[in-house]
């Protein structure tokens, strides 16, 4: 097998994990790992595309499980949801020396350079992912479908599910990703993941089935618009701390804003 292979795998965990099978099966270090719709092929690249293997996978993430303990393996899922450039091969070093180290105390080695990047990224991800639990303000559709939409930093929707379910056991909602085109609907028994064709319109726009209705024009925006003007002490506004808080890129979906 040549050293300059690109493996492309098709941008989901699963297909992440059964592209670790495949080159370990294979004996070799990729050049790269790489989602296929990110990938730019030149003149010196060498792609090699792995499809999707769910009993590989499946191989994979039980192996890094028994191995690292559910924790470090849900840090390597938490590293690759930040859809970092290059984290697929930060990862793949991590399980390369985690499965090969016999000691047992490989994930407890902070002097490692990919222990320290896969577990760093992960908490920035399991950060901005416990941020969002309350920054996602549900509005009311015609339909009476509740929903939320987020442009996340990072991949974090899925993380997002247990919360959610727990809090609101007897309500489906709905909240999407509106970077990613993907989200997690929950109809009062599961949750389910999605994939959206298109990026959905403004979230107070008219609908077709009510034209009269807009998403603005809700109960869940009235009742966080008027929490807010109640809370809030003008005199004793403090924007460096509100800043830190909640950091302006994510103000693009809150109400409140315009209290």
């Amino acid at each position: 097998m040549p050293s300059d292979l690109s493996l492309l795998y098709d941008g989901t965990f699963e297909g992440f994990l059964t592209t670790v099978f495949q080159a370990a099966f294979l004996k070799i270090t990729p050049h790269s790992i790489e989602s296929s719709d990110r990938f730019t092929p030149n003149l010196l690249s060498n792609p090699l595309p792995i499809s999707t293997d769910p009993e590989k996978a499946e191989r994979v993430w039980s192996a890094l499980v028994q191995r690292a303990g559910y924790s470090h393996a849900s840090m390597v899922r938490g590293a690759f949801l930040s859809e970092i450039p290059g984290i697929e091969m930060q990862i793949w070093h991590f399980q390369r020396k985690l499965f090969a180290d016999k000691s047992g105390t490989f994930c407890g080695n902070v002097l490692d350079e990919h222990v320290t990047t896969v577990l760093n990224t992960a908490r920035k991800v399991q950060h901005e992912a416990h941020l969002h639990q309350g920054f996602v303000r549900f509005q009311v559709a015609p339909d009476g479908m509740s929903y939320a939409m987020i442009e996340p930093t990072y991949n974090i929707v899925e993380l997002l599910a247990s919360h959610f379910s727990a809090r609101f056991p007897n309500m489906p909602w709905l909240i999407v990703d509106g970077k990613r085109l993907t989200g997690i609907h929950y109809d009062g028994n599961q949750v389910q993941q999605i994939q959206l064709s298109e990026k959905p319109t403004g979230l107070a726009q008219s609908t077709s089935a009510n034209p009269g209705h807009t998403l603005s024009d809700n109960p869940y925006q009235d009742l966080w618009k008027s929490y807010y003007r109640a809370i809030n002490i003008p005199e004793r506004k403090n924007t460096k701390l509100m800043l830190r808080l909640m950091p302006r890129k994510y103000w693009k979906y809150l109400p409140e804003r315009n209290a």
